[in-house]
């Protein structure tokens, strides 16, 4: 068998999109797949993660050399909103996202309230605007049951093993969990937190794959 098949949103890859980090991550996982989802990259439906779902579930043949399946989080089995309703903008939301402060906390390195703080002076924005639009970014968080619904078939017909991995702090980790969801389609969840390294470092992706026992053979082009 090869490795994984890694589905991921397209431009909710956040840390993925320079040449040098895209060869250097494929240099370890030569052989993932990456698949947009049908949010966070409309123009690529034919590429969505549904749709990739369905044709292995329908041609059970071509499930034949993969041996795990590894899906992210956000964007992917679950949506959200960025639009708060706050003083904090979509786009400056998301650009805090993408800040160095926000990669430290989604390591497990700095805390939540530590966290605010930092990015409020960066943006020059209270730390507690900073909460309240989170909680309600949170709050908007929805399940995709429909490729959750497919992940189970694809399961009751095969032996792959199915793993979740994101980048996410421990705080929003939790909150997700709370979620209605089903987190029985997972073999193993690994979270940047808990790792303390986050997409695209190689330090994650080596911690899944001697976590896991993945093999990694050939790329998938």
């Amino acid at each position: 068998m090869c490795g994984p098949v890694y589905i991921a949103p397209y431009s909710g890859m956040r840390g993925h999109r320079t040449t040098k980090q895209t060869g250097a991550l494929r240099g370890t996982w030569s052989n993932t797949l990456y698949i947009p989802s049908l949010q966070s990259c409309p123009a690529l439906i034919p590429r969505s993660s549904l749709l990739v779902m369905a044709t292995l579930i329908n041609s059970p043949t071509s499930l034949a050399p993969y041996s795990a399946i590894i899906f992210d989080l956000g964007d992917v089995l679950f949506s959200w909103s960025a639009e708060t309703k706050t003083s904090i903008s979509p786009k400056t939301l998301r650009q805090i996202l993408e800040s160095p402060t926000w990669y430290e906390f989604e390591r497990g390195l700095v805390s939540q309230d530590d966290c605010y703080a930092r990015v409020g002076e960066q943006f020059n924005i209270t730390a507690s605007e900073i909460a309240k639009a989170f909680q309600v970014a949170r709050g908007s968080l929805t399940a995709n049951t429909q490729l959750i619904t497919l992940i189970k078939e694809l399961k009751a017909q095969s032996l792959l093993t199915v793993v979740a991995m994101s980048n996410i702090s421990q705080p929003d980790y939790e909150y997700l969990r709370s979620k209605p969801g089903d987190w029985s389609i997972f073999d193993h969840v690994y979270t940047s937190a808990a790792a303390g390294e986050r997409k695209p470092n190689l330090g994650f992706y080596q911690h899944v794959i001697s976590s896991t026992g993945i093999s990694v053979l050939y790329r998938i082009s």
